[in-house]
């Protein structure tokens, strides 16, 4: 049975702060209000939120900037989180989130389609069929989510493994195709 809350603790470099996520979000930002309030200019108002999501935890970034999660770029998109212990950079601050229960290990996260897939070799990698294609602007906006959330130019070319990049792109694309769905 699923908890009504998702405990986690964040480390701040002026000490940890035990926090429960229920069915609103949690901010980190500059607004005294929020849950963590990070006081510097380069952080906004209200620059992360973690929410939960069945059992999993969901950093979205609504900042102009973004944030490092886990060391990989995150700008005004969401990224479901499913590490232990996962480092979080907000401007100048190193945080860390460390959930208090273990992840309960993938759920099933319905994802829009932009076309119907026409057979499966669509999935298993042929070129889509010419009326399954997304229009230009919309794969430009996917393109460059898609490039935001891997950070691939972190990783440079000849270090990109295709068969562990997969699983990490479909991840992203769901995420992706999610919050514009929304």
């Amino acid at each position: 049975m699923e908890s009504a809350e998702l405990q986690i603790t964040v480390v701040t470099p002026s000490g940890s702060l035990e926090l429960s996520i229920g069915n609103e979000p949690l901010w980190i930002g500059r607004n005294p209000e929020c849950a963590v309030f990070l006081p510097s200019n380069v952080v906004s108002r209200r620059h992360v939120s973690l929410s939960r999501q069945g059992g999993d935890l969901v950093v979205a970034d609504c900042s102009h900037n973004g944030s490092l999660v886990d060391g990989s770029l995150l700008r005004q998109a969401a990224r479901v989180v499913r590490a232990q212990t996962v480092p979080i950079r907000v401007g100048p601050f190193d945080l860390q989130l460390i959930r208090k229960s273990p992840p309960q290990g993938p759920v099933a996260v319905p994802i829009p389609s932009i076309a119907p897939v026409a057979s499966p070799e669509v999935v298993q990698g042929a070129s889509p069929p010419v009326d399954a294609e997304a229009p230009p602007l919309l794969r430009r906006r996917i393109h460059r989510s898609l490039l935001d959330h891997l950070d691939l130019p972190k990783l440079g070319r000849a270090r990109i493994n295709v068969d562990e990049m997969r699983p990490k792109v479909i991840e992203a694309l769901g995420m992706i195709l999610q919050s514009m769905a929304a």
